[in-house]
């Protein structure tokens, strides 16, 4: 045997194999679920389009792939109360499948956005006489217990200063045992530095997100709506 064309054969053999050593199996890694549609019926007689479609990505790491309640009901919401977005610029920070956004959008909001990196850029695209935004949307976040804070600066820096202005709140406790926990933005929400009025609004059932989740079924079908406002002393004064 010769051991230079024997070494030679190895090489050429790990050369070959050296390619298929980075290839992963075919299913080594879980493929993407394909992309979901959802149709929400607009509740008020009349609502031009009667229906919405929907299609959210098939899986996201922030729950965006998911129909949330929250956002559900706030857009029935606002359709039965077309007169609170009527004319008014529209932030939703957060939007998944935006909801509420585009039901505001269709009673006459005069524009809305979505949740961007940065404030500064976003207001600088506000129609030339708004500075800040009429209405703020949180729909389904306050269970981001860590953003509290973050959440907050972004309405104490770009809801306008009216006591028509408002935030907009609505959350289900999808995890009971830390309802304390999520109810700890609206703690936070009335104290130093943010000091909004914090006003209970609706509270409705639903079916729960997600069915077989541990904890209180009644709990987690409940909708909460809270809405922020400024306090008198906050409000700029009438030009």
């Amino acid at each position: 045997m010769n051991p230079a064309s024997d070494d030679h054969d190895n090489e050429a053999e790990l050369s070959l194999d050296g390619n298929a050593m980075f290839e992963e199996p075919e299913n080594f890694r879980p493929k993407t679920p394909p992309p979901t549609e959802h149709v929400v019926a607009r509740t008020v007689a009349g609502a031009v389009p009667a229906e919405l479609r929907v299609r959210l990505v098939g899986h996201h790491s922030l729950w965006a792939h998911c129909m949330w309640n929250a956002g559900v009901h706030l857009a029935h919401y606002f359709d039965e109360h077309c007169a609170l977005v009527r004319g008014k610029t529209v932030l939703e920070l957060g939007a998944a499948a935006a909801l509420p956004s585009m039901v505001a959008a269709l009673n006459g909001a005069l524009r809305g956005y979505l949740w961007g990196a940065q404030v500064a850029p976003l207001l600088t695209t506000l129609p030339a006489d708004h500075k800040t935004f009429d209405v703020i949307v949180l729909a389904d976040l306050i269970f981001n217990h860590n953003s509290h804070a973050d959440m907050l600066r972004t309405c104490q820096q770009s809801l306008t200063r009216s006591k028509d202005a408002k935030v907009y709140v609505v959350y289900s406790h999808h995890r009971p045992w830390l309802a304390e926990r999520d109810m700890a933005f609206f703690k936070l929400a009335a104290e130093e530095p943010f000091n909004f009025v914090v006003t209970p609004l609706f509270e409705v059932k639903m079916p729960p997100m997600f069915a077989e989740d541990p904890g209180d079924v009644d709990v987690r079908s409940t909708v909460h709506g809270h809405l922020l406002t400024w306090p008198e002393a906050a409000l700029e004064p009438a030009q």
